[in-house]
């Protein structure tokens, strides 16, 4: 009976942050971010509940962060000198808080690859986010601040890390073959 109650309430809270999630506020979609994230903090002794909130995180971040399309319909990427500007800070709250929600709920015990690669986190403020085994592969971090953040074993592969803060970025273990870190502030890497 208790799984049960369990169960619908999990179903609930998951529509529920979908929906917020969807919302055109910018309100509403952090709200949304951090119903899931609460959600999967009390449904953690269950792999499958979430690792369903895991993804639907992971597939918000990657619908609002993807990278925008050149005229010819190709994606830019990150060696694209023209890339367009970011959308201002304040508009991209949410995809910070559901990276920032995602490496908090993801214990270094799962083993779970949070997948950023390719996207546009242009800018975005991730002082002391935990992405351990993230991939970060072709994604642009251009003036990102990812000071203190835990990236053990993150592949960086062909990412932009162009002005990037990396002070304190604990980063054993990462792989950053053809990274672009010139004008990167950081500290003995």
């Amino acid at each position: 009976r208790s799984k049960q109650k369990r169960r619908r309430r999990t179903c609930s809270m998951t529509g529920w942050g979908v929906e917020l999630l969807s919302d055109d506020k910018m309100a509403m979609r952090s709200a949304g971010v951090r119903v899931l994230e609460n959600l999967a903090e009390s449904v953690k002794d269950d792999p499958k509940e979430f690792r369903l909130v895991f993804d639907i995180l992971l597939d918000f971040v990657r619908d609002r962060a993807k990278p925008p399309l050149q005229e010819n319909g190709v994606p830019f990427t990150t060696s694209d000198e023209d890339w367009p500007p970011t959308e201002p800070r304040n508009n991209r709250l949410d995809i910070k808080l559901a990276i920032l929600a995602i490496g908090k709920i993801t214990p270094a015990t799962m083993r779970m690859q949070i997948n950023l690669a390719g996207l546009g986190l242009r800018e975005l403020n991730l002082i002391n986010a935990k992405l351990h085994d993230a991939d970060f592969r072709w994604t642009n971090l251009e003036d990102a601040d990812l000071s203190g953040a835990g990236m053990e074993n993150a592949l960086l592969t062909w990412a932009n890390l162009k002005n990037a803060k990396l002070i304190f970025t604990n980063l054993p273990g990462a792989i950053a073959i053809g990274a672009d870190i010139s004008g990167a502030q950081r500290d003995g890497w």
